[in-house]
This record gives structure tokens, sequence and C-alpha cells, in this order.
């Protein structure tokens, strides 16, 4: 199926998000996800079902701050 990961258009065979997840090689440690704009908690990854044209964004955290 094709989703939108990241604003780009990927062919998965990954059913749920912890599926999908477990197949990007450069995952941080510290992440949040959005599924069609929805942040998801990670006890409902395996929970939440792919679908053909779903939108999934992965958010990193860095350290950071005003001048």
């Amino acid at each position: 199926m094709k989703i939108q990961l990241n604003g780009k258009s990927v062919e998965t065979g990954a059913g749920t998000l912890k599926a999908l997840l477990e197949t990007l090689p450069d995952l941080p440690e510290h992440y949040a996800v959005a599924l069609n704009d929805e942040i998801i908690p990670k006890e409902r990854l395996n929970a939440a079902e792919l679908h053909e044209g779903d939108a999934v964004e992965v958010f990193s955290f860095m350290a950071g701050g005003a001048f």
C-alpha cells in the first residue's frame, strides 16, 4: 500500500504504525508519531492500523533554545 511518510510517498507492507516504525533504519531514541494529523501515544502504536493513503509523520526531539 502507498502512504505518505514525512511528506514522501512510500510503499509499505506494514499493517500497523509499530510495524512501520520497525522498518525505519534511523528511528531516533525519542520520537513522536502522528497518523493523519493525530498524535498516537506509544502504547497505541501496535493497535494503530495503516490504510492506503494515510499520512504518517515521525517527529524527533532536539535540544535548543532561544538566545
